[in-house]
């Protein structure tokens, strides 16, 4: 299953890279999973991506993650890590006002998840730390820092561990 992922991917890179223009071809999986995996590779290549094309290949993930969310609504979980994934490609492109809003929209929807919650509390405290709109990064940080000071899982203590660091800098008039 990866490896058909993995030669679509490939194929719609060359396609794409071959002069086809900036836009992506986006194949149409049967699972949320192999849809996402698919946009989770365009991110991924976002990153190895030449710096002036590096826009270029976010949006591109972009759109394959909004692919996730169009096709599988119902899928709480891709849905959910997907809308991370756009938030986080719009602040890679120095677009913070979309990812701030982009993280809020996700905490909106999937507030009861667990799994994306601390993420989209770091993701849209860190968009506005970038905004210089720092009273609302403040507030989402003390609030990931409360919420989460107690969750032992590794991935969620490195985001603490980023969020004191920042949370203590954050310049609050």
């Amino acid at each position: 299953m990866k490896k058909r992922i993995a030669l679509i991917f490939i194929i719609a890179t060359i396609a794409v890279g071959m002069g086809c223009g900036p836009k992506i071809i986006i194949p149409e999986f049967n699972t949320a999973k192999e849809q996402y995996e698919f946009a989770k590779m365009q991110k991924d290549n976002s990153l190895l991506a030449r710096k002036d094309r590096r826009e270029e290949r976010y949006t591109q993930a972009i759109l394959a993650f909004k692919k996730v969310i169009e096709k599988f609504p119902e899928d709480k979980q891709y849905c959910s890590v997907s809308l991370i994934s756009i938030g986080e490609c719009y602040y890679w492109i120095d677009k913070f006002s979309k990812s701030a809003e982009t993280y809020e929209e996700a905490l909106k929807l999937y507030s009861n998840l667990n799994d994306i919650r601390p993420f989209a509390l770091y993701g849209v405290a860190l968009s506005y730390d970038h905004l210089k709109e720092y009273e609302k990064a403040q507030y989402y940080y003390k609030t990931l820092l409360d919420a989460y000071e107690k969750d032992q899982r590794n991935e969620v203590q490195d985001v603490l561990k980023k969020a004191k660091a920042k949370y203590s800098k954050v310049k609050v008039k």
